[in-house]
């Protein structure tokens, strides 16, 4: 049995396209925070990579069981300076490296790059140029890889993370956004916001191993740990989720959330995924009964 629940967070805030690409880049952070967790994010408007070193104020600002708050903390933050607009990021497992994922600002050469920087020195190590737009970006240790998302040539540029090079180029559906990589390193995900599609890569062979319809405007993706679902928010309907069914490569189930829908993760013990609701200003919690 699945239940769903609405928790009311703050008023509507306009929101920021960069540069007109693709949906706007919103996601929720679940499981728990403990000593030593970072939690980063691009800011497009003024180049730089922040990264907040409190874990304790990720405690006290947010708690996924619901419980209020019973202090605020000051957060440390740093900034890094990066390449301009920078839009997605990922941080691997092991937290040693960060990706940043950045839109040119050239028209005569639209490409975009990936910064790739040591989130001990704070150094950008490596610059890697990929697709046109890119948007977000997954990290998979298992494979050694990392995918990007490139909005406007409906392109995946996979990484080789060891090398720092592009190792292939996939060619998905329309407008590609979001990305997961299954915990299991076996398979990838990507939303195509234009077409309503969701690829699913097969990590190994690097090919399309099926294309799979879901709602409108798939914009976020997020796998379950047990690697078996596959969670996808259609951002431009009144509020759903489609939940593929990874084995079989097929929707099991669309669950209706909150309104234009945009980020979604699994909490680590997989019975919770939250969805993060634009325009109703709500985050819906997905339950799963045992």
């Amino acid at each position: 049995m699945t239940n769903v629940s609405n928790i009311t967070i703050g008023p509507r805030r306009k929101m920021l396209r960069a540069m007109f690409f693709g949906p706007a880049a919103v996601g929720v952070l679940t499981g728990a925070v403990g000593v030593g967790t970072s939690i980063g994010w691009a800011d497009p408007v003024f180049d730089t990579a922040v990264e907040s070193h409190s874990a304790d104020t990720a405690a006290a600002m947010m708690s996924v069981s619901g419980r209020v708050p019973t202090a605020q903390v000051t957060p440390t933050v740093s900034s890094i300076d990066v390449a301009p607009a920078p839009i997605g990021v990922a941080i691997t497992a092991s937290g040693n490296r960060a990706y940043i994922t950045h839109m040119s600002t050239d028209r005569f050469y639209p490409k975009g790059t990936v910064s790739v920087i040591d989130t001990v020195s704070h150094k950008v190590l490596e610059t890697v140029t990929v697709g046109v737009a890119p948007q977000r970006i997954a990290v998979s240790e298992a494979s050694n890889k990392a995918y990007v998302t490139n909005y406007q040539d409906d392109t995946v540029s996979v990484l080789d993370v060891g090398a720092g090079t592009v190792a292939a180029t996939i060619d998905v559906g329309s407008h590609p956004s979001g990305v997961a990589v299954a915990p299991d390193g076996k398979r990838a995900y990507v939303t195509n916001y234009q077409d309503d599609t969701v690829s699913v890569l097969d990590v190994g062979a690097g090919t399309v191993a099926a294309t799979i319809d879901v709602g409108s405007h798939p914009s976020g993706v997020a796998v379950a740990p047990d690697s078996r679902h596959a969670y996808v928010v259609n951002s431009e309907e009144v509020g759903t989720v489609t939940v593929i069914d990874t084995v079989k490569c097929t929707v099991s189930d669309r669950i209706e959330v909150g309104t234009n829908p945009v980020g979604v993760a699994v909490t680590p013990d997989g019975r919770q995924v939250y969805v993060s609701n634009i325009n109703s200003s709500t985050v819906s919690v997905i339950s799963h009964a045992d």
